[in-house]
């Protein structure tokens, strides 16, 4: 069967000018579509038998000049998960899902109230009072349908984590209180997996990634004996400019931890100060 899916790709791919100028052959979406018909195989699958063909999803062309074909086929065969579905983690979902990465679990037990509408990209007037995992679940399967994706209804806790986050490859705290993210990072620590941070308070943010070892969170936050829930956030609001930037950021994080392309702000927070128009290093 795989030589009969290749040779069908062949032969329903298109050759075009690559990113570098040499040809490059692709395959459309109609294209995909026609082809999991006739396989009966999942769009993911079929996305992978064509990367692996050297046939890139023209969904994917504007990727491949800085991931290469090599580092898409790692996107579309990693799983991810985003924890919290708010400012942050919902336009977190929607880069990751246009990028590529093939596999999402998404996490949040909250509705939309009507003050998250300054900045959460998943929610429209209509959706107040709605689940946000099952928006992000929707608006996923809308941006990219061979993404497979899950949803859980509720909030990562001591008693869940190690299960809930188990057979991944990063996890992406997008939470609004310091002791689940201290949570959060002692379960990576201990599923040997990268957690990426990023967090916001009106003007600035921050981002890191935390590699098991690292342990950054508690130097940025102080560790289990801490008492304050939440930071500055409360006082200065999340202006919708500063979760864009912050959220992408984190995207980027994602995609260089998981293709091996650039170098990840590993025991490094990135500071971004939009007030005065700064961003700075803080060695951890």
């Amino acid at each position: 069967m795989e030589r009969a899916i290749v040779n069908k790709l062949k032969q329903r791919s298109t050759i075009i000018s690559g990113p570098d100028g040499n040809p490059l052959a692709v395959l459309s979406l109609s294209e995909r579509n026609r082809l999991c018909r006739h396989f009966r195989l999942s769009p993911r699958e079929v996305e992978l038998h064509s990367l692996e063909a050297g046939i890139v999803p023209l969904r994917y062309l504007k990727n491949i000049g800085t991931l290469g074909i090599e580092g898409q086929q790692r996107l579309l065969s990693s799983k991810v998960a985003v924890v919290g579905l708010g400012g942050l983690g919902g336009l977190l979902v929607e880069l990751l899902a246009r990028a590529g990465v093939g596999g999402m679990l998404i996490v949040d037990g909250d509705r939309f109230v009507e003050d998250n509408l300054n900045r959460q990209i998943l929610l429209p007037e209509k959706g107040l009072n709605l689940v946000k995992a099952r928006l992000a679940e929707q608006r996923v399967r809308e941006i990219n349908s061979a993404i497979e994706v899950e949803r859980w209804e509720g909030f990562v806790t001591e008693e869940n984590a190690l299960h809930l986050l188990s057979s991944l490859n990063v996890v992406c705290d997008a939470l609004d209180n310091i002791g689940y993210r201290l949570m959060l990072q002692s379960t990576c620590e201990q599923l040997n997996i990268p957690l990426v941070h990023g967090a916001v308070a009106g003007f600035s943010g921050q981002v890191t990634s935390i590699f098991p070892g690292d342990a950054s969170l508690s130097i940025i936050y102080g560790g289990k004996g801490i008492t304050i829930e939440q930071g500055v956030e409360v006082q200065e609001g999340n202006l919708p400019g500063t979760v864009g930037m912050v959220a992408s950021l984190q995207a980027q994080e994602v995609i260089k931890i998981l293709t091996g392309k650039g170098a990840a702000l590993r025991k490094k927070l990135l500071v971004i100060d939009t007030e005065r128009g700064e961003m700075r290093h803080i060695n951890l």
